[in-house]
């Protein structure tokens, strides 16, 4: 009998820490999905979305796309070493980057020398903005 209460112990505590592992695992994903959610989205549009809401359309009157590319980018890349090229243009992108965030210019994405960008988005909406009634 007393085998049997170990082994019953013994397996409980087994599942109760596979539990607390699993649950651990789950809460890292989502603060790493709610990062990933903050930095593609503006504010107004990832805390909604964290929300849940499923749906959000927001008139804008005024906005811009801002696309950039590296001129001659191909032929200067064969002339640096990568570690150069990485540095190099890593360097021009946080240049970008902090003009962008000074002006409220959100970067949607960077790909290769390509910079992607838009502005005129509202960093806050109000509840009248939103459709919504605060009361």
């Amino acid at each position: 009998v007393v085998g049997l209460g170990f082994s019953a112990r013994h397996m409980i505590n087994t599942i109760e820490d596979t539990w607390e592992r699993g649950r651990a695992e789950v809460q890292k994903q989502k603060e790493s999905f709610e990062r990933l959610v903050s930095a593609l989205y503006p504010p107004f549009a990832s805390e909604r979305l964290l929300a849940g809401d499923p749906q959000i359309v927001v008139e804008v009157p005024k906005a811009a796309i801002f696309f950039s590319d590296i001129c001659n980018f191909t032929a200067l890349s064969n002339n640096l070493s990568a570690l150069d090229m990485l540095s190099w243009i890593g360097y021009n992108f946080r240049v970008i980057d902090q003009c962008a965030a000074h002006y409220g210019i959100h970067k949607i994405k960077t790909i290769g020398d390509a910079y992607l960008a838009i502005a005129g988005l509202p960093q806050r909406l109000d509840d009248e903005d939103r459709g919504t009634d605060p009361g």
